[in-house]
């Protein structure tokens, strides 16, 4: 039980970090763009 638990979690933090990187990257994808729209 407490190994499947500790799997579980540790998928859980992979994929939060994951979409982290994702919406990191996003934002900055969107402020090049908001850059270059008001350059």
């Amino acid at each position: 039980m407490g190994v499947l638990h500790g799997n579980v979690h540790r998928g859980m933090t992979i994929i939060n970090a994951v979409d982290r990187a994702r919406v990191k990257d996003a934002k900055e994808k969107a402020d090049d763009a908001i850059r270059r729209a008001s350059a």
